[in-house]
């Protein structure tokens, strides 16, 4: 397991917090997608079957798209994989990665206390279109409520792919190109997070693996469960 000191250092803000759990509510890797005529969405999230749960990290994380390629939005704040303050959305035509979300005046922003590991070597890269092996992201607020989950059913206008969480953390979002998409596309999505739940001052950690199918906007009401492919391990 690769935790940075970066990482362990925002877990430890608080010094009980990091003793550990066997508790396990982590459900899996959940995503959800969205198009118009000119991109494709995939929001990815952190499933739990508990209200009381707040995502703390995500670690050692393999991502990488097949047949297809992260968008990149042109543009200093833009073409990163750091989410910009307030400018990073769920609508955003633009890949980032976040820990949670802040949500202000009805619009759901990445976390803004979103920090990368040091795995994460192009997370401020200009034109940064892949995500190096073994990347992690944390928050610098781990008691703050940019990592708490909320209710998957507030979360519209969506298709969902993956886990049948009850409530979810976000954690990417990508955005592919239609024109970029292939027959047979995917995004393979595989790694850990570090929660809590409730006050517990114990970190409780999960693993999954998915390949997310990357449809056509015309067939993305007829993949409904279906677009998710592979297989998943839990721990």
């Amino acid at each position: 397991m690769n935790i940075s000191n970066a990482t362990a250092a925002a877990l430890l803000a608080a010094p009980a917090l990091f003793a550990t759990s066997a508790s396990a509510s982590f459900t899996g890797w959940t995503a959800a997608m969205s198009s118009d005529a000119t991109y494709i969405y995939m929001d990815v999230f952190a499933g739990f079957n508990s209200a009381a749960d707040h995502v703390l990290n995500v670690f050692d994380m393999n991502i990488a798209a097949q047949g297809t390629n992260f968008y990149q939005a042109p543009g200093m704040a833009t073409s990163r994989w750091s989410p910009g303050a307030y400018t990073s959305s769920e609508t955003s035509a633009d890949s980032f990665v976040t820990l949670g979300d802040t949500v202000y005046e009805g619009v759901r922003y990445a976390g803004t206390t979103t920090a990368a590991d040091p795995s994460f070597t192009n997370y401020n890269t200009f034109n940064a279109t892949n995500i190096p092996t073994n990347a992690g992201w944390y928050s610098t607020a781990p008691l703050g409520p940019e990592g708490d989950t909320v209710a998957l059913s507030a979360i519209q206008g969506k298709q969902w792919f993956g886990e049948d969480s009850l409530f979810v953390v976000r954690v990417a979002h990508f955005v592919f190109t239609v024109s970029s998409v292939q027959s047979g596309s995917t995004v393979s999505f595989a790694g850990s997070t570090g929660y809590r739940t409730g006050s517990s001052t114990d970190v409780s950690f999960g693993y999954d693996t998915k390949s997310f199918q990357v449809p056509a906007p015309g067939a993305m009401a007829l993949l409904g469960l279906a677009g998710i492919i592979g297989s998943r391990k839990r721990r």
